[in-house]
C-alpha cells in the first residue's frame, strides 16, 4: 500500500471512531422508559403501601377499565437497575392523575398538597427529579408512586422516562411546554382578547358578534386552565370541579357557534333559543347537582363539540357561497382546532390510546383566525366610515358652494331687482316731470300765436323728447328680447316716416330670444333712432329699410334707402349727425361703414354681441 493510500484511511479510520464513540454515548444517555410496573389499589387514608395484592401493569396505566368502581388511592411500584450509584439520574413522570405522591427507595421526593377532597390536580403537568447519592442505590432501585383519583375521571399513572440528565431534561422541557406552557399561552392570550371584544362590544352594542367571541372565549380560557390549575378552589369537590370545566366547554362551543353565524349574518332565533335553553338547564343540573353531573360531564363536553362542529360546518358552507378573504381565513384558522378537538373528544370517551389532548395546543390558531376575522371586518368598517366621512365631506363643499352660488346668484338678483326699481321710480319721475314739461314746451312753442321759435330750438326739444323716450322705453322693458326692446320704436318711427310719405321695412333675423345689455340696448337704439330720423330729415326718400341679423357672436345692422344721397364731399366725417353715428357703433365695439349713391344711402354696422372689458361710452 503507498504511503498516499495509508494517508487517505487516517482520516476513515477517524471518521469511524468518532462515529462509533457517538453511538455508544447515545446509547449511554438515551433515557429509558419504564413501562412494567405493579398496582394495588387501597383507601382512601392509606399512608403506606400494603404488602399483597399487587397486580402487573403497563404504563400509561388507567385504572377505571381494571377497576371501574374504584374510588381512592393506588400505589404503584417501579423498579430499575443502577450500575453506579454515585452518578446521578434524572426521572420524568409524564402524569399523575389525579394527586400524588412520589416515593424513591422510601424517600419522599414530591407531594401534592392535596391527597384526598378536594384534590389537586398533577395530570396535565410533567414532573421532573435529579436523583444522586445517597438516594441512589447500586443494583435495584425502587420507585413508589401513590395516585389519588376517581373512576370517573380517568385516574391513572402516565409514562416514566429515566436517563441521564441532560436528556431527562430536554424531554421534560418539550413536555411543559406542549402540555403546560402553550395552554397557559392560549389562557393569556384567550383573556385577552375577551377583555378587547367585551369592551368593543361595550362600545358597539348593535354588533353582537363582539359579544358572543368576548363570551367565548373567556369561556375557552376557564376551559384551558383545567390544565394547568393545581388546586380546584373554590370547589370543595372534584365533581364540582368537572362540572364547572364542562359546562365552561358547553358555553364556549355554544358561544363561539353563535359568533360564527352573527359573523355570517345569520339568526336562527328559534334553534339559539332551544341551544340556549338546553345550556341553562344543563348549567342548572351542573350546580344543583354537581355529583350527578360528574358521572355525565363527558356528555358536557360533547355538547360543546357538537355546538362547535355545527358553528362551523355553517360558517364553512358560507365561506364557499362567499369567498371573501376574511371568511376563508376564519374557517381556514378552524381546521387544526377542529381535527384536534376530535382528537380529544376520541381520546376522552376512550376510542383511542393517547395521554395528550391538543385542542388547548391549537386553540391559539382558532383565536388567532378569529382575531383576524374581526380586526378585518373593524378594519373595513373603518375604511367605509372613512369612506362616507369623504364622500359627506365632498357633498357637503359640492352643498355648500352650491349654496353660496344660489345666495349669491339671490343677492345680483336682489341688487337687480333693486336697481330695476330705480331705474323704474327714475323713469317715471322723468315721464311724470320732465318728460311732461317737454312736450308740454314743445306744443307751445309750436302753437304760440306769436313769431315761431328758432327751428333749432325746436328741434333740440324735439330730440330731447325722442330720447327720452328711448330712455324710457328701454328701461320698461329691460328683461325682455331684442324683439320686444325694438317694437316701440318701430312703432314711433313707421308712423314718423309715413307722415313724410316714406315706406318703412324692418327685417329680423334669427333674433329670437336674443338679448342685449342695458347700455349696449340703448345705444342701438340711439343709433336707429338717429339713423331713421336722418332719412326723415335729409334723404327724399320714398322707401327705407331696416335689418338686424345675428351671425354667430356678432350682430349686423343695415339702413338703406332710395333718396338722394350723400354728397362725396361729406360722405366721410362731414355732418354732425353721422359723426354721432360713428360714435355710437364704436360705444358698442363695432364699427360704421357708409355707401351712398345718387341711389341712396346704406349705413352697415357690426359689432360682438358679448361686451368686451373696454367700458362703454354713452353717446
Amino acid at each position: 500500500m503507498t504511503l498516499r493510500a495509508r494517508l487517505l484511511l487516517i482520516p476513515l479510520i477517524a471518521l469511524c471512531l468518532l462515529l462509533a464513540f457517538g453511538a455508544l454515548r447515545d446509547q449511554d444517555t438515551q433515557p429509558t422508559a419504564l413501562t412494567e410496573a405493579e398496582a394495588v389499589r387501597v383507601g382512601w387514608d392509606s399512608a403506606a403501601p400494603p404488602p399483597t395484592g399487587w397486580t402487573k401493569v403497563q404504563l400509561p396505566d388507567l385504572w377505571a377499565a381494571r377497576w371501574p368502581e374504584h374510588d381512592g388511592v393506588t400505589w404503584y411500584r417501579l423498579r430499575w437497575r443502577q450500575d453506579d450509584a454515585r452518578r446521578p439520574v434524572a426521572i420524568m413522570v409524564d402524569q399523575v392523575t389525579l394527586a400524588g405522591a412520589i416515593y424513591v427507595n422510601g424517600s419522599l421526593i414530591a407531594r401534592d398538597r392535596h391527597l384526598t377532597e378536594p384534590l389537586s390536580r398533577h395530570w396535565a403537568m410533567p414532573q421532573y427529579f435529579l436523583l444522586s447519592a445517597p438516594m441512589l442505590r447500586k443494583g435495584e432501585n425502587l420507585l413508589m408512586i401513590r395516585v389519588s383519583g376517581l373512576a370517573r375521571y380517568k385516574p391513572g399513572l402516565g409514562k416514566i422516562e429515566i436517563g441521564a440528565p441532560a436528556a431527562i431534561d430536554a424531554q421534560f422541557r418539550r413536555a411543559t411546554f406542549v402540555n403546560y406552557d402553550l395552554k397557559l399561552i392560549s389562557i393569556v392570550a384567550a383573556l385577552t382578547m375577551a377583555a378587547l371584544f367585551l369592551l368593543i362590544w361595550l362600545l358597539r352594542r348593535r354588533d353582537g358578534m363582539f359579544g358572543w367571541i368576548a363570551v367565548a372565549q373567556f369561556c375557552a380560557s376557564l376551559y384551558y386552565y383545567n390544565f394547568v390549575a393545581r388546586e380546584i378552589w373554590p370547589f370543595q369537590t372534584t365533581d364540582g370541579w368537572q362540572m364547572f370545566v364542562g359546562i365552561s366547554n358547553m358555553l364556549a362551543g355554544a358561544a363561539f357557534a353563535t359568533f360564527l353565524l352573527r359573523y355570517g349574518d345569520a339568526f336562527y332565533l328559534r334553534v339559539e333559543r332551544w341551544a340556549a335553553a338546553a345550556c341553562l338547564v344543563a348549567t342548572m343540573i351542573g350546580i344543583v347537582a354537581p355529583r350527578i353531573a360528574g358521572h355525565y360531564v363527558g356528555y358536557y363536553h360533547l355538547a360543546g363539540v357538537l355546538f362547535y362542529y355545527a358553528g362551523v360546518a355553517w360558517f364553512a358552507r358560507h365561506a364557499i357561497r362567499m369567498p371573501r378573504p376574511d371568511n376563508i381565513a376564519l374557517l381556514v384558522c378552524q381546521s387544526l382546532p377542529v381535527l384536534a378537538s376530535a382528537h380529544d373528544l376520541a381520546l376522552y370517551f376512550d376510542w383511542i390510546r393517547g395521554d395528550s389532548y391538543l385542542f388547548g395546543a391549537s386553540a391559539m390558531l382558532a383565536l388567532l383566525g378569529g382575531s383576524f376575522a374581526v380586526a378585518y371586518r373593524l378594519v373595513g368598517a373603518t375604511r367605509r366610515i372613512e369612506q362616507f366621512n369623504a364622500e359627506l365631506q365632498a357633498e357637503v363643499a359640492a352643498a355648500t358652494a352650491e349654496l353660496s352660488a344660489t345666495l349669491e346668484r339671490e343677492h345680483r338678483l336682489a341688487i337687480a331687482h333693486s336697481r330695476a326699481g330705480e331705474r323704474l321710480r327714475i323713469v317715471r319721475d322723468l315721464h311724470d316731470g320732465f318728460g311732461g314739461m317737454l312736450v308740454s314746451a314743445i306744443a307751445r312753442m309750436e302753437n304760440a300765436p306769436g313769431p315761431a321759435p328758432g327751428d333749432a330750438t325746436l328741434a333740440m326739444l324735439k330730440a330731447m323728447r325722442n330720447d327720452l323716450r328711448l330712455v324710457i322705453d328701454q328701461t320698461m322693458i329691460d328683461q325682455g328680447g331684442l324683439v320686444e326692446m325694438l317694437a316701440p320704436l318701430r312703432h314711433r318711427s313707421g308712423q314718423l316716416l309715413e307722415t313724410a310719405g316714406i315706406e318703412l321695412d324692418w327685417h329680423l333675423n334669427n333674433v329670437d330670444n336674443f338679448e342685449l345689455d342695458g347700455r349696449r340696448g340703448l345705444n342701438l337704439l340711439r343709433f336707429l333712432q338717429e339713423g331713421l330720423t336722418n332719412i326723415f330729415s335729409h334723404s327724399g326718400a320714398t322707401r327705407a329699410r331696416v335689418e338686424i341679423t345675428r351671425d354667430g357672436d356678432r350682430l349686423l345692422v343695415c339702413i338703406a334707402d332710395n333718396g338722394r344721397g350723400i354728397a362725396p364731399a361729406r360722405a366721410g366725417h362731414a355732418g354732425a349727425g353721422m359723426e354721432s353715428l360713428r360714435q355710437r357703433a364704436a360705444a358698442m365695439g363695432g364699427a360704421l361703414a357708409v355707401h351712398s349713391s345718387s341711389d341712396g344711402t346704406r349705413l352697415d354696422l357690426a359689432f360682438p354681441t358679448r361686451p368686451r372689458e373696454t367700458a362703454d361710452a354713452d353717446g
